[in-house]
């Protein structure tokens, strides 16, 4: 018997055609997070086709000690959720609560990309907090950049890098931005 170092076995296989409610056709980003209950992989689907518009979208898994995946949420773009095309996810810890703060698409195609914070559940399931739209204080334009979040002297913040271009110019001219937006207690 071969031992092999640094080698290693599929656990689970899951397919978007294996269930229709599942939100990971084109997946392009996934974050995982433990909980006092369990493991989960948070997959962000990115396709926006017309044979395919739900697949914008994030599902949640939860990870069993045997690698095996089963979905316990789903959560699609529409509704209020701006989640076509997620770029990017990140997590933060604030107060022994976590927060899942996605880089998306939405609706308005002029300042197209915005933060979405939701709060991670002991059980994994995520709830809507609320969405950062742009302005001109955190012009979130263009898309493809990175959302990351860092604690500094035990205050976190959450930053996004995104490059694009600036309708609010006459030539649309090249911008390449970074924003840094404090986490902390929210009003509601």
């Amino acid at each position: 018997m071969a031992v092999i170092v640094g080698g290693y076995a599929p656990a689970d296989l899951v397919r978007d055609s294996d269930d229709p409610s599942l939100m990971i056709n084109g997946a392009g980003d996934f974050e995982v997070i433990s909980t006092g209950l369990g493991t989960f992989v948070y997959v962000a689907g990115g396709t926006y086709t017309d044979s395919h518009p739900g697949d914008n979208g994030l599902t949640v898994f939860q990870v069993a000690s045997d690698g095996t995946l089963t979905a316990v949420q789903n959560l699609s773009h529409g509704g209020g959720l701006a989640l076509r095309l997620i770029d990017n996810m990140t997590t933060a810890t604030v107060g022994g609560r976590t927060f899942l703060y996605i880089e998306a698409l939405n609706d308005n195609f002029l300042y197209p990309h915005g933060i979405t914070c939701f709060e991670v559940g002991a059980d994994g399931r995520l709830t809507y907090l609320y969405r950062e739209e742009p302005s001109p204080e955190a012009p979130l334009l263009g898309g493809f950049g990175d959302i990351q979040s860092v604690t500094v002297g035990g205050t976190t913040f959450v930053y996004m890098h995104v490059e694009g271009q600036d309708p609010g110019t006459p030539f649309g001219s090249l911008i390449d931005v970074v924003n840094l937006f404090r986490v902390g207690p929210m009003a509601n």
